[in-house]
Order: structure tokens, then sequence, then C-alpha cells
């Protein structure tokens, strides 16, 4: 058997998990790999003030972090990748597994899964 440690990746929580929490983990306990951002999406024709801070570098310096989006077409995750290559990310990851109703209502998330073209069309 392999005595290597799988690696440890942190799901987010919205509202909880933002970036002090997120250094303050990593600082205490550490043994995570990946950390993930709580959801940056576009509302209301703009993306949220909040998420903008919560992915700046300079507030996840210590950590490895992947920036999650969740959208259900082009206009809304563009300005969003847009804002991860600004901020100097190199991998995102696009959630479609949120099952929370309030997301699958805006197909988002899990919501998007049974529209095939319109989910393949985001990559």
């Amino acid at each position: 058997m392999n005595n290597q440690l799988l690696p440890i990746h942190f799901a987010p929580l919205q509202g909880f998990t933002d970036a002090a929490y997120r250094t303050a983990h990593f600082r205490w306990f550490g043994g995570v790999k990946t950390y993930y951002t709580p959801f940056v999406r576009y509302e209301q024709g703009e993306i949220r003030r909040k998420d903008k801070r919560d992915i700046k570098s300079i507030n996840n310096q210590t950590i490895d972090l992947v920036p999650q989006l969740i959208g259900a077409n082009h206009k809304e995750i563009l300005p969003i990748i847009a804002l991860f290559i600004d901020n100097s990310y190199q991998k995102i990851d696009i959630n479609m597994g949120c099952p929370f109703p309030m997301v699958v209502r805006k197909k988002w998330g899990s919501g998007l899964l049974p529209y095939t073209n319109e989910a393949i069309a985001l990559i």
C-alpha cells in the first residue's frame, strides 16, 4: 500500500470562509494543499465588491488559492474570469455542483447540468 497522504482541498462555505478565515486556518492548522473561494458571482450588472476584495492576491499571499465562479452564461462569467486573470490566478473552478434551490433556479451550479449545450458553451 502507498504511504503517501492524499492532498486536502478546503471547500468554501459562503459567508464564513473569506480571506481572513482561510489565512488564519492555514496559519494555525495548516495541512491544506489548496483552498477554494466561495462563489464569485455577477449580480445586478457587476461583480460583487466583497467578492473582488476576497480574491485579491494581497489578501491570499500565503496559501494556494483557486477562485471559484458561478454563472449561467458568458455575460456572467467572462468579467469574473477577467478579474481572476487580473489577479494573476492560474487556475479557476467553474461550479456546477451546488444544489441550493436559489442557485439552481438561476441555472447556476447544478441547475445548469440539464442544459448540456449551455454548460459546454461555458468552457
